[in-house]
């Protein structure tokens, strides 16, 4: 028995039995690491079943491509040799199919036959985008050509403007004039002639002014084989030659048609083509057919046609008169304008007949009591086609100096605004010219607003006065066939009517009046003394 410094005896079996309860406390710990040890020998000898989170596909080169197929081609004299391959690549006999056709796709290309020289480097998407370039710059290009062949029609050139466009150009100035005062056929000339000196195509100039090219292009071959003034002339028809108009026998029977059949000792009073013939052969000494005369005629632009009376002016200044006012309204410049002025009525509001589709006969009755009387003053403008109207109770020289009023308001913006009416008492009197005086006084004075001046027409010419056919377009539309119950509901139809007609014109720009833009001039004599003035 063995004892301790502190006398405490302890036997071997109890040291032993210690060391043993205490080596069996610590033998749990041993065998669990002796567990863990062994289970991590045996997930390491043991693969994982789990698959990977993103197969990664396989790429074979064309090297190996081609070693595998020279392969199966050698393996494919011993059996099984090719299936031994494949499995030995891990590889499938679609691999090799697939294989092969593509390399005899590569050697077909490689022997196909190819273009000599250097490969284009060009690029097919710039290619198509600098065609779509090229065609949006022609596009952009005709429509800036279409747009001044526009505004050269619509007259919203100056005649400076063309000098700088055109500084070559000949017969500008009478071209221009055409253009700006000429009737629709005139203006279509001019503008064919100024466009195909400027350039522009004859495809493009009968495509904007809405002609034929083969009008067009007659229209520039005229000019350039015949002087201007010949393509402006009346008869420039297809059918009526240079020969018909220029020839001798033509001038001769015109002459002869011209006089009168007396002069031949011929006892009647008009032309027949049998006393024509025997006063063409005394004169001329030459024996022509019927149908050769019928012809010459034809071709000269003369039927057999009735006359009929026409109004006609007594006023000694009338040739005077009428250049005035050709000249004014050829020259009017942009910040200025033109007034064709008059009056319309009184005119009593009762039932009024007149042409309408009706399906019975209607009555007017002779004897009807009047609901009231309108009358009006209205000036024409003769650039715009606009209308500008009020009502009055009395035609006198106070109602013009009202509507001079009115339209100095209306366009005072303007420099001068040139008036022309009819030559009745009012129109005329000493006090209406005095008032207008003292207004354009005031004006200079002010320097503000334009200045008024008249431009008189000859006595009895009412047909110069383009207002008279608006003022009757309008008798016709809103008088004729009207039953109105008082005077406020027929000035309210007028009123509509003028409206709607400046609202049309606003929207179809044209000038107003045909015949007052065209130049009354005879321009050749030997025309003239054979009587030819269409020419």
């Amino acid at each position: 028995m063995n004892r301790n410094s502190l006398g405490v005896a302890l036997s071997s079996g109890g040291s032993a039995g210690a060391e043993q309860s205490e080596g069996s406390r610590r033998e749990p710990e041993s065998s669990g690491a002796a567990a863990e040890a062994g289970a991590v020998s045996t997930s390491a000898a043991r693969p994982d079943p789990e698959l990977a989170a993103k197969a990664k596909r396989r790429t074979f080169t064309a090297e190996y491509k081609q070693r595998i197929l020279q392969e199966a081609d050698r393996a494919a004299a011993t059996p099984g040799g090719v299936g031994a391959l494949l499995r030995r690549q891990g590889l499938y006999s679609s691999h090799l199919v697939t294989w092969r056709r593509e390399r005899s796709q590569r050697i077909q290309e490689a022997l196909a036959p190819r273009k000599r020289g250097r490969k284009s480097q060009r690029n097919p998407l710039e290619e198509e985008n600098q065609k779509l370039r090229r065609q949006n710059a022609r596009l952009t290009e005709d429509l800036r050509t279409r747009q001044w062949l526009l505004d050269l029609i619509g007259g919203r050139d100056t005649l400076e403007r063309f000098q700088s466009q055109l500084p070559d150009a000949t017969d500008l100035r009478f071209l221009f004039s055409q253009l700006k005062h000429g009737r629709s056929r005139h203006r279509k000339k001019a503008a064919t002639i100024l466009a195909r000196k400027r350039g522009i195509s004859n495809s493009m100039i009968a495509a904007t002014l809405r002609s034929s090219r083969s009008t067009t292009m007659r229209y520039y071959k005229m000019y350039l084989e015949a002087e201007p003034e010949k393509l402006f002339a009346w008869n420039t028809t297809r059918h009526m030659g240079v020969e018909a108009q220029s020839s001798a026998r033509t001038q001769r029977i015109l002459e002869v048609l011209h006089h009168k059949p007396a002069a031949f000792g011929i006892n009647r009073t008009n032309w027949t083509q049998h006393a024509l013939l025997g006063a063409y052969e005394h004169s001329s000494g030459e024996s022509i057919s019927r149908s050769t005369l019928a012809g010459i005629l034809r071709r000269a632009g003369y039927r057999w046609r009735k006359a009929r009376r026409v109004l006609t002016s007594p006023d000694p200044s009338y040739h005077e008169k009428v250049e005035l006012l050709l000249k004014t309204l050829r020259s009017v410049g942009e910040n200025e304008m033109f007034f064709f002025l008059d009056e319309w009525g009184p005119i009593q509001v009762r039932k009024r007949g007149g042409q309408a589709y009706r399906d019975d006969r209607a009555t007017i009755p002779r004897h009807q009591c009047s609901r009231g009387s309108v009358s009006l003053i209205a000036a024409l403008s003769a650039e715009t086609n606009q209308v500008t109207w009020h009502f009055l109770e009395s035609k006198d020289s106070n109602a013009m100096m009202d509507m001079i009023e009115i339209l100095y308001n209306q366009y005072h913006t303007k420099t001068r605004l040139y008036v022309t009416w009819d030559a009745v008492a009012w129109h005329n009197s000493g006090a209406l010219l005095e008032a207008l005086d003292r207004f354009n006084e005031q004006t200079r004075a002010l320097s503000v607003g334009p200045i008024i001046e008249l431009v008189p027409l000859p006595t009895s010419s009412q047909f110069l006065n383009a207002i008279e056919g608006v003022l009757s377009g309008m008798t016709r539309a809103v008088i004729n066939n009207s039953d109105y119950p008082d005077a406020a509901q027929m000035k309210q139809a007028i009123s509509k009517h003028f409206s709607e007609r400046n609202e049309h014109f606003r929207n179809n720009p044209r000038r107003v009046g045909k015949k007052i833009w065209e130049f009354d001039s005879v321009q050749n004599f030997d025309a003239s003394r054979a009587g030819n003035y269409k020419k």
